[in-house]
């Protein structure tokens, strides 16, 4: 039988920190990924812009929420469907024959799109899939959720204020970490991808 607190903490754990080492490169660079979503070429360009905004703050923001335990299965859902947007956009240009960089991590890491990282981003949704079934409430904080050790109650006020918390915490990052850059002012362009 599989203990499913941990379980719960494996999977929280590796989803955090592999969302906090996406969001972190790209909220550094937000419009160098801004050119990279259009450049897959998949969504509208305002529809595009508009996610390449958000995602990395949400990436963060749906990190701490699981590092500290709190909404587990409403961020593990998000989760699911950020891979799988991740997984059709990838697929579509695997498909098209586009040989694009990943920019899974920003410019942090250079990958070229594939098979291997369809793999890999259906087995991390396996993974957010998972979390979702051991988690144990929607709402609320997870039995191993550091709140909880901390001797906090686990009602709806305080749950609403932890999640208020972890989303000013997101925006604050957002905002402070592309104006703390002293590399520079950067130029992005398109990427160049084959056909």
């Amino acid at each position: 039988m599989i203990n499913t607190t941990n379980a719960g903490i494996a999977l929280s754990a590796a989803l955090a920190l592999v969302l906090i080492a996406s969001a972190i490169p790209k909220l550094r660079h937000p419009k160098g990924f801004v050119v990279v979503v259009l450049a897959y070429d998949v969504l509208p360009p305002r529809l595009g812009r508009l996610y390449a905004w958000l995602l990395p703050p949400l990436e963060l923001f749906i990190a701490l929420l699981l590092v500290v335990g709190t909404v587990v299965r409403a961020a593990s859902s998000v989760t699911s469907l950020l891979l799988l947007s991740f997984i059709v956009a990838i697929g579509v240009n695997v498909a098209r024959g586009r040989d694009l960089d990943c920019h899974c991590f920003g410019i942090a890491a250079r990958r070229r799109i594939g098979v291997e990282l369809l793999l890999q981003d259906g087995a991390l949704l396996g993974a957010a899939i998972a979390l979702t079934v051991v988690a144990h409430e929607w709402w609320g904080t997870a039995p191993w959720s550091v709140f909880r050790l901390a001797g906090m109650t686990d009602d709806q006020g305080t749950t609403a204020l932890l999640v208020a918390c972890m989303f000013l915490a997101t925006i604050s990052v957002a905002l402070v970490l592309p104006r703390s850059l002293t590399s520079g002012r950067r130029v992005y362009r398109y990427p160049r991808a084959s056909r």
